[in-house]
């Protein structure tokens, strides 16, 4: 008689699966992920508001209310035209001003005397402005050259800043080439560069 048929054999279990295929293990690591991004997010984004808002130290601090400047120190300009230079020179600078005197040749005023001032008087200005003074100057006069000879004549007008005009002979009893007369005559105040005429002496016929 044949021996029964022998059962199969049981299923052998299936071998584990490796760990990197166990769900769990994914599970796990995504939940970390999403952990540590949700800490990272939470982290930039305090920095960024910590960088945003200026520290108590770098805060601009209120503008502290500053002096305002003195308002400039101003005097009244006295009225000096007529005076003379050194008198109108005395009064501006005990008001605080500096003078610049300029020079005006003139035989309208007496020399010295102050023409114009650059302040009017009466108006206030700040202390220390400079104010200037034109001043009358007689011109120069015309020195004497009569009795000289023509050439010195001629050096004597020139030093003193004038021309040579006409020169003419006229019968005299001086020595030739020896001035007789001058015109405009000596001691006339006259503008530099005027000409002078002059007569020279010549021998009688």
């Amino acid at each position: 008689m044949s021996s029964p048929p022998l059962p199969p054999p049981p299923e052998q279990r299936s071998k584990s699966k490796p760990i990197w295929k166990q769900w769990w293990l994914w599970a796990i690591v995504v939940v970390l992920i999403l952990i540590a991004a949700g800490a990272g997010i939470a982290e930039t984004t305090q920095t960024e508001a910590e960088a945003g808002s200026p520290s108590p130290a770098a805060s601009p601090k209120a503008a502290s209310p500053t002096a305002a400047s003195p308002a400039p120190e101003t005097a009244q300009v006295p009225n000096v035209e007529g005076e003379s230079i050194d008198d109108a020179t005395s009064e501006l600078e005990a008001a605080g001003f500096v003078v610049r005197v300029e020079t005006k040749l003139t035989n309208a005023a007496h020399p010295g005397r102050v023409l114009q001032q650059s302040a009017a008087a009466g108006s206030l200005i700040e202390v220390g402005d400079t104010i200037g003074l034109t001043v009358a100057k007689a011109p120069p006069e015309i020195p004497k050259v009569v009795g000289k000879t023509l050439a010195n004549a001629k050096r004597a007008l020139k030093n003193a800043g004038f021309e040579v005009g006409k020169v003419t002979q006229q019968t005299s009893v001086k020595k030739k080439g020896t001035v007789i007369s001058q015109s405009p005559a000596a001691g006339t105040s006259a503008r530099p560069g005027r000409a002078v005429s002059l007569v020279t002496g010549k021998p009688t016929p």
